[in-house]
């Protein structure tokens, strides 16, 4: 049993460490560098939408939130919790 435990954690750590290696080889890569670049600048774009928009999407979500707990009210209003 020991012995399986340790081929399994052996090939977990071997697995990490491959993953790693991956992982810093595309961030290297100009096309993996790209992509981070990409991909911070369309979570930039989202948070000055999100700053632009607060208001709006302030009013939005409380509205929907209201929608929501105003039909769980009516719906739950004919049940009866008895312990």
């Amino acid at each position: 049993m020991n012995n399986l435990l340790n081929g399994v954690w052996m090939k977990a750590a071997s697995a990490k460490g491959a993953l790693i290696q991956r992982a810093k080889h595309s961030i290297r890569e100009e096309r993996g560098g790209a992509e981070i670049v990409a991909v911070i600048i369309l979570v930039a774009i989202v948070v000055l939408l999100a700053v632009v928009f607060r208001a709006q999407l302030g009013a939005l979500v409380q509205k929907i939130w209201s929608s929501i707990t105003g039909k769980a009210e009516v719906i739950t209003k004919d049940f009866e919790l008895t312990p």
